[in-house]
């Protein structure tokens, strides 16, 4: 009997277990979201041809009283870890006090592997009230 109990208690552990994962992946409402204040549309590209990287940011301000967008490009290589590290002379930044900021570079002479372009914007209001939220392309195979 008590092994009955047993495992009938441990099947209701599983089972809770598995019922409390599915449930955060369904509440889709409670799931905290960045203020983006004054954005539009940020994007993050990256476009490889033979051994050369394309690199797109772009950042749309909706908010007119932005003072500054800052953006600060990185191309990262995935390393055999798993991890990516940031790609050598691979990095550049643009400041701008318009509304808009949209930024295009290039890495030549890449070796093989895998890449992605990691965009950081920083916004500033005029009130002082400034975010930061960082963007990843997709990965790309050279």
């Amino acid at each position: 009997m008590k092994r009955i109990i047993s495992i009938f208690l441990v099947g209701i552990m599983c089972f809770s277990f598995f019922a409390v994962d599915a449930s955060a992946y369904e509440a889709n409402e409670n799931v905290p979201v960045v203020a983006d204040i004054g954005s539009a549309e940020k994007t993050s590209a990256l476009t490889i041809s033979s051994s050369k990287a394309i690199c797109k940011s772009s950042y749309y301000c909706n908010s007119e009283t932005a003072k500054t967008i800052k953006a600060v490009q990185t191309l990262e290589k995935k390393s055999v870890f798993g991890n990516f590290t940031s790609v050598s002379g691979a990095s550049w930044t643009k400041t701008v006090t318009t509304q808009n900021l949209s930024m295009n570079n290039t890495k030549s002479n890449l070796s093989s592997g895998t890449y992605r372009l990691k965009t950081v914007f920083t916004v500033t209001l005029s009130n002082g009230t400034s975010e930061t939220v960082t963007v990843y392309s997709a990965e790309k195979k050279v």
